[in-house]
């Protein structure tokens, strides 16, 4: 069996990468162009292909005969003029419809399009079960009476989100919304909160699972950058949905959180 890595951008490809080549599966890369660092795949088998290019990923993937594929890294979804979608794409649209405009819908029907081509998807946690996030308190640092009160708001907020396909994730401080997520991702969203804290410290960012999000394409996910921007924001620390989250790099994220005093809880 050939794992094909469809690899977008941020740490998690290379980890996939690095624990494919340990476990002695192979595997070859589709590096999504614009995306996804080529520097760090030049020691295994890829191929740099835009994502508009549907037909070439294909016809690449059976070339090197993989049947499974994974999808691990950041994409940020370009518009339909920059997508510059070839002849397979546009059909892919086409017979999805009004589904190719959310998210949720645009992941599910791009796995039922990979599965008329023979092609079976998995998670990413099938092969790096050590990223999911468990649950309780998963650092050194407990969250306190108010943090689980406001992450207890963030939930009741990202699900609600969730409902309609807009986001992930919520800023909480001591009960009030400070922002959203909206198209532009977490990281954004966190730095145009930084004019809207009230405290110098407190508050917590809580990332929660979609009710119908496609859980092999697009679980809510942190590593080290989110610990070291809501250090930036002065956040009291994360709270995450156990079991439909992943935490990159889990050895760094939670020793730069202990560090840095914050904590990391699933819920």
């Amino acid at each position: 069996m050939i794992i094909g890595i469809i690899a977008g951008g941020g740490h998690l490809p290379l980890m996939l990468k690095t624990q494919l080549a340990k476990d002695g599966k192979p595997f070859f890369v589709v590096a999504l162009e614009g995306f996804c660092d080529l520097s760090l795949y030049q020691d295994c088998p890829h191929k740099s292909i835009r994502v508009g290019a549907i037909g070439e990923i294909l016809k690449t993937l059976k070339q090197n005969n993989a049947t499974t594929l994974v999808f691990a890294g950041s994409v940020q979804r370009p518009s339909l003029s920059s997508l510059r979608p070839d002849t397979t794409a546009l059909k892919w649209l086409t017979r999805l419809g009004v589904k190719a405009f959310g998210d949720d819908g645009l992941f599910r029907g791009i796995i039922g399009e990979l599965a008329k081509e023979g092609f079976q998807v998995l998670g990413v946690q099938d092969f790096l079960p050590q990223t999911l996030v468990g649950q309780g308190t998963l650092g050194g640092v407990s969250p306190n009476f108010q943090d689980h009160r406001d992450i207890e708001k963030g939930i009741l907020v990202a699900h609600a989100l969730g409902v309609h396909d807009v986001g992930q994730a919520v800023v909480v401080e001591q009960g009030l919304v400070l922002a959203v997520e909206g198209i532009e991702g977490t990281a954004a969203m966190m730095h145009r909160t930084q004019g809207l804290k009230r405290e110098a410290k407190g508050g917590v960012l809580v990332k929660a699972f979609k009710p119908q999000q496609e859980s092999r394409v697009d679980l809510p996910a942190i590593g080290p950058e989110t610990v070291k921007q809501a250090m930036l924001l002065g956040l009291n620390g994360i709270a995450l949905e156990s079991g439909r989250a992943l935490i990159i790099s889990p050895e760094e994220t939670f020793g730069l959180a202990d560090k840095n005093g914050l904590f990391i809880f699933g819920f």
